[in-house]
């Protein structure tokens, strides 16, 4: 047959009366530590927080890669050809044409790139080496160019285009990962401080209990000397032994509860919980109510300037409407201005059938060379440029309309969420502030309960001694007393962690513990 808790606990009352047996782990190290200290061990190692703080790191990477498009890319080509052509007689003209034979060698270097205004260019370089036979004889040409090309939008993509726009929004994604970082500090301060509460409280609810566990075992002894005599009747030692079990239970169930709230407050402080296992937390701060002295109006403005999701929600706004003013420039026909200049150079030489006589020996024959070529681009022989306009106009616009009309409206939705969210911030700052006035008036109603039950137990324990009140009326008092010590701790608790609350809620709990965050 298996025993229940209550079950054994009976017997032992039966035996001597019940002492307070503890399930906590006396082999742990105690730590004493402040609401401060706790905040700032999870602000140094809170997983959640450092999951957080890198999302900053990974839109900095992404602003620093967009601004990639301005990056002149560099290209290089060679390729080498080779074509052979049969000779042969055309009867139209009567004409025989020759058989030829061409290699080309040809290189071409430069740097293409991006600016701010939308302009795009090109700068060049090429030299190609064609040599073969052509008309009975040899050719040897060195062709060479170097030049550069302009295209600058004047309507469409002029103020703003996709790459350009892909900046903006990721200077804005910055922003809004670190109003996000801040929001998620912010939520953990107040979990920490309303754990930090609740262990406090479980700590003073254990010592509530040890109180009514020694006033049920006095009461207890008192009855089983009173039967032992004969002055009592054996069913008041029961009764006593019955709430004194009771009692017992609901102290092992306080130790579980500060087991838990102890463990709920180092998972916030740590990211290696395994140090934590072998160690308790004592709170040093302890349970107290202090008013609060901001007004309803105060708060609200408080919350709306330094919210940090509020702040995020403006952002996001504006980088809405900076998509809308990227849609309404795709709106625009196309109009580019087109621009380039350069030189060419080219030196060559053949030997053909229809003067087959060798030079004189003192002219030397001259060969084609890529220096020849190259000088005439130093002697700015050859040039050329080039100066127009291009328009392309979509007929119908029909996407770029189509897409206008969806940023606007989106825009709008935008709007309305972040009015949605004003609304709401305002309303939860209400709430908390309200439910901190009724704490606090708890707490001291509370106080007064317990004190009148202190003083009602009092008078009837002395009744009791007098034989003018039953044992019955004494246990009701004294789970009175307790349900009323039980009340006062839980009513500051509730004060304090309502207080962090409407801190939370109007912006402020930072500021109110001194913590400042730096965003690079």
């Amino acid at each position: 047959m298996r025993f229940t808790t209550l079950s054994c606990l009976c017997l032992v009352c039966a035996a001597s009366g019940v002492s307070g047996q503890s399930i906590l782990n006396t082999n742990r190290v105690v730590k004493s530590l402040t609401e401060s200290e706790c905040i700032r061990l999870a602000l140094e190692h809170n997983l959640r927080i450092q999951i957080r703080r890198i999302d900053p790191n990974i839109d900095r990477y992404t602003l620093a890669a967009s601004y990639g498009v301005y990056d002149p890319v560099f290209t290089a080509e060679y390729n080498k050809s080779s074509r052979t052509t049969e000779g042969r007689f055309d009867p139209v003209s009567g004409v025989n044409s020759s058989a030829s034979t061409s290699d080309v060698d040809a290189l071409a270097a430069g740097f293409a790139g991006y600016l701010p205004s939308g302009l795009t260019y090109n700068m060049s370089g090429e030299i190609a080496h064609s040599r073969g036979e052509q008309g009975g004889g040899p050719f040897d040409n060195y062709i060479s160019g170097v030049g550069i090309s302009l295209n600058q939008p004047l309507l469409k993509n002029f103020w703003i285009d996709q790459r350009r726009l892909n900046i903006k929004i990721a200077k804005q994604n910055i922003k809004v990962s670190q109003y996000n970082l801040d929001t998620e500090i912010r939520t953990v301060v107040l979990e920490v401080q309303k754990a930090y509460y609740e262990v406090a409280r479980a700590l003073e609810e254990i010592k509530v209990q040890e109180k009514a566990l020694e006033l049920a075992n006095a009461l207890l002894s008192q009855n089983k000397e009173k039967v032992r005599v004969g002055t009592m009747a054996p069913l008041e030692e029961k009764l006593a032994e019955a709430t004194a079990a009771t009692t017992m239970a609901s102290l092992i169930g306080a130790q579980r509860d500060l087991v838990t709230r102890e463990n709920e407050l180092k998972s916030l402080m740590t990211d290696n919980y395994e140090a934590w296992l072998n160690n308790s937390i004592e709170p040093v701060d302890k349970l107290v109510a202090v008013p609060e002295s901001n007004t309803l109006l105060q708060s609200m403005t408080d919350a709306i300037t330094k919210r940090p999701d509020y702040q995020a929600a403006v952002v996001t706004t504006e980088s809405q409407g900076i998509r809308v003013k990227y849609s309404y420039n795709q709106l625009f026909p196309e109009l580019n201005l087109l621009g380039g200049y350069g030189y060419s150079g080219i030196d060559s030489s053949s030997d053909a059938t229809a003067n087959p006589a060798p030079p004189p020996a003192f002219f030397p024959a001259q060969r084609a060379s890529a220096s020849g070529a190259f000088g005439d681009i130093a002697d700015r022989n050859n040039p050329r440029w080039n100066f127009g306009a291009l328009l392309r106009v979509p007929l119908s616009r029909k996407a770029e309309r189509n897409n206008y009309q969806s940023a606007k409206q989106t825009l709008k939705q935008v709007e309305l969420e972040m009015k949605q969210l004003h609304q709401t911030i305002l309303k939860d700052v209400d709430n908390s502030l309200t439910s901190v006035i009724a704490a606090y008036e708890s707490v001291g109603a509370t106080r007064q309960a317990r004190i009148y039950a202190e003083s009602a137990l009092d008078a009837e324990q002395k009744k009791l001694e007098n034989g003018k009140s039953t044992n019955f009326d004494v246990l009701s008092l004294q789970e009175k007393l307790t349900k009323a010590r039980s009340d006062e701790i839980k009513a500051l608790a509730d004060y304090n962690k309502a207080l962090a609350d409407l801190h939370y809620q109007d912006g402020t709990s930072l500021e109110r513990k001194q913590i400042s965050l730096q965003f690079k």
